[in-house]
């Protein structure tokens, strides 16, 4: 592990095997550090991600994509049967 790298856990850690906060977030856990080309690199260590590196344009990419998602979620009329 890069002892250089800052680590942003969330300030109230949940149990093993909760995901959600009270309100029924996603929490992330993520440790911020450098690649060996020296540029910065984020992993994100909770779950779902559980390790998966990204650099900050591909987190930029999939926050727009989520947000895509979410918004035509919200659009699409809800019926009675999941």
């Amino acid at each position: 592990m890069n002892p250089n790298a800052a680590h942003f856990p969330h300030p109230n850690p949940l149990p093993a095997g909760e995901r959600a906060n009270e309100k029924g977030k996603l929490m992330i856990s993520s440790t911020i550090t450098r690649c060996r080309h020296n540029k910065a690199l984020v992993v994100l260590d909770s779950h779902p991600f559980n390790g998966m590196e990204m650099r900050p344009d591909e987190l930029r990419a999939l926050a727009k994509e989520l947000k895509a998602l979410a918004d035509l979620a919200d659009s699409l009329p809800v019926g009675d049967k999941h």
